[in-house]
């Protein structure tokens, strides 16, 4: 009898996790509690990404290994651009007539074998769970003092469109993640007056094409992300792999506290490096569009935030519109307590909310299986998890072991309690990528002779590198692709 398989989301995880369950012969059905495909994605008002927002790499990281962009895709798509692709995917692979949208998850238990998932007051019974509803799900809105004496709007970033501004506001954007430099430089293209950019902690800016050694102009994923399997056999220390990344950050993009003082950045290997990728940021800051302000909210009057800066002042950001780019939660309303006890979920923890063996299995919990849900998941990864899993629950691969499940929720444990903790759990894309492969089968394991040889184990990092060999395989979509990058090797 055909497994039963739900799935929770249709973001990228969700769909090729239905897409990966109908190749290994599972039946999978996808609860999406919004009215349209894609996650973060979708646009309208159940995606959080602005409509003039770019993906911060480049189409050929941003895809699935067995599907190509349209030719007259940007480099950096935008959203209505992945969500095109999307669907394309969703269609192409039958994933489609598997969706049901406008459909929240109430709840999901397990009883006995069966998995029970209630939505809209119905119940339905499955062999299985993936939970793909990513990790943004709950906009993180910092307690804000005195935030009723403003005269003003607060606003989170899920919330906001820069496109949709009066010109005339006085905009201030706070914080210093990823969403904070690209919406500060957003609303900077159509303000009619500079727009301040407040953060406890500044970050180094990187802008999305970078010149190589060789002097040719390159998307910043493929300088980033190579398979070195020589390096890896000799893994740096952490204070090597922090000198690495702030030596590449200076000598691509400079100190950004050249452009401002309050951006400067520490080269010290004593912490983690954070870096945020955002065109034109630091000439805008140069040109006086951007003000960056360092300090932590003390609070509001009518017509102003109010920060308390460095050197213990209290310090009047004149604002009209306060935009707070402080993050999201990722949440799991629909699990029952004893499975949240189980994946040792934290709510309030934005870096590692749950402890799962290589991001995707819990201890003690059959049957449940989570694919992108980790801070910082690529496409590739994305895939990777859900050919795994989906592999895994059709019998077409072992099930990890009790003393892997073991040996990797304590692996993950210790991530979490690192200290200083890094921008991101798993920041080794190609590594983690590469040793999922092997998990699936997938790993390009080429003759020297291989037309694809130097592609694959000198070249730009392509999720279609995993189409090459093991089950699923499809070696003549993947050479196209792979052959198909339009830059100098």
């Amino acid at each position: 009898m055909t497994k039963r398989v739900a799935i929770i989301g249709a973001g990228p995880a969700g769909l090729v996790s239905a897409k990966s369950c109908l190749e290994a012969g599972l039946q999978p059905v996808i609860f999406e509690k919004s009215s349209r495909i894609g996650g973060v994605w979708s646009g309208g008002e159940s995606g959080l990404a602005w409509d003039t927002m770019h993906t911060n790499i480049s189409r050929w990281s941003v895809m699935f290994s067995d599907l190509p962009w349209d030719d007259d895709v940007q480099t950096f798509p935008v959203p209505s651009e992945v969500t095109k692709y999307l669907q394309k995917y969703a269609d192409i692979f039958n994933v489609t007539p598997h969706i049901r949208l406008n459909a929240e998850v109430d709840s999901v238990t397990k009883n006995g074998d069966v998995w029970r998932l209630i939505q809209n007051g119905e119940m339905h019974e499955f062999d299985a769970v993936i939970i793909a509803s990513g990790f943004f799900s709950r906009q993180m809105m910092p307690p804000l003092p005195e935030q009723d004496k403003f005269g003003g709007q607060i606003l989170h970033a899920a919330q906001c469109r820069p496109s949709a501004m009066v010109k005339d506001t006085r905009v201030t954007v706070y914080g210093g993640s990823l969403s904070g430099y690209e919406l500060a430089m957003e609303f900077a293209r159509v303000a009619g007056c500079p727009v301040t950019h407040a953060f406890s902690r500044p970050s180094w800016v990187l802008s999305r094409h970078v010149e190589d050694e060789d002097g040719n102009v390159l998307p910043l994923d493929f300088v980033s992300y190579a398979r070195d399997e020589a390096a890896a056999a000799v893994p740096k220390t952490p204070k090597e792999a922090r000198q690495a990344s702030i030596d590449f950050f200076k000598s691509c993009f400079g100190n950004p506290g050249s452009a401002h003082r309050h951006l400067h950045m520490s080269e010290t290997t004593d912490t983690p490096p954070y870096a945020v990728v955002s065109d034109g940021y630091l000439d805008a800051v140069r040109e006086g569009r951007i003000l960056p302000v360092r300090g932590g909210v003390q609070g509001f009057n009518r017509n102003s935030l109010l920060l308390s800066n460095p050197r213990g002042f209290v310090e009047e950001v004149p604002s009209d519109m306060v935009i707070m780019a402080t993050g999201y939660q990722a949440c799991l309303p629909y699990l029952d307590d004893n499975t949240k006890r189980k994946i040792a979920y934290d709510e309030a923890d934005q870096f590692m909310p749950v402890q799962l063996h290589e991001t995707v299995w819990p201890k003690d919990v059959d049957g449940l299986a989570f694919v992108g849900f980790y801070r910082g998941p690529y496409f590739a990864v994305m895939e990777l998890q859900a050919r795994w899993v989906a592999g895994v629950l059709s019998g077409e691969l072992p099930a990890p072991t009790a003393e892997e499940l073991d040996a990797g929720t304590k692996a993950a444990k210790s991530l979490k309690d690192l200290s200083p903790r890094p921008q991101f759990p798993y920041g080794d894309y190609v590594a983690f990528a590469d040793k999922l492969a092997q998990y699936v089968g997938c790993y390009p394991q080429l003759a020297e002779d291989d037309i694809l040889y130097t592609h694959v184990h000198g070249g730009f990092f392509l999720p279609s590198h995993y189409r090459l060999t093991g089950a699923h395989a499809n070696r003549a979509v993947a050479e196209d692709i792979i052959t198909a990058v339009p830059y100098v090797r």
